[in-house]
C-alpha cells in the first residue's frame, strides 16, 4: 500500500514501511497504545522528539543515516525533517491506525 501527501510518501510492506519525508515536514505526533517501532534513517536527517517514560521531560535527538531510534508503547513522539529524508520503520504487528492515539503539540 502506498500513501502520499504533501509531506512525502509511505510504502507499507508487511510490518515494514519505507517513508520519504520532504524537508520541513513533520510526522507522528502520536503514541502507540501497545505497539512499538524502530526507525532507521537511510538518507537525510530526522529530529526525533519523545517524552520520557516518566512523562516529565522531553528527549530530543537528531538521527542520521545508519542510526536507529526505538519507540516503545505509550511514549508520545514526533518526527521532524530538516532535509529530504528516507527512513525505514520496522513495527510490531499491531494495527497501526487502531493502536495510534493522535496528539496535539
Amino acid at each position: 500500500m502506498i500513501f502520499r501527501d504533501d509531506r512525502g510518501s509511505i510504502y507499507n510492506v508487511a510490518n515494514t514501511s519505507i517513508i520519504f519525508s520532504r524537508a520541513g515536514s513533520m510526522r507522528s505526533n502520536h503514541l502507540h497504545k501497545e505497539g512499538w517501532h524502530w526507525l532507521q534513517v537511510v538518507s537525510g536527517a530526522m529530529r526525533y522528539i519523545e517524552r520520557t517514560a516518566q512523562g516529565e521531560e522531553w528527549e530530543d535527538h537528531y538521527v542520521y543515516p545508519g542510526q536507529i531510534v526505538f519507540t516503545g508503547p505509550g511514549l508520545p513522539h514526533r518526527t521532524e525533517f530538516p532535509e529530504d529524508t528516507v527512513l525505514i520503520s520496522f513495527q510490531s504487528e499491531h494495527d497501526h491506525d487502531a493502536d495510534t492515539v493522535a496528539l496535539e503539540w
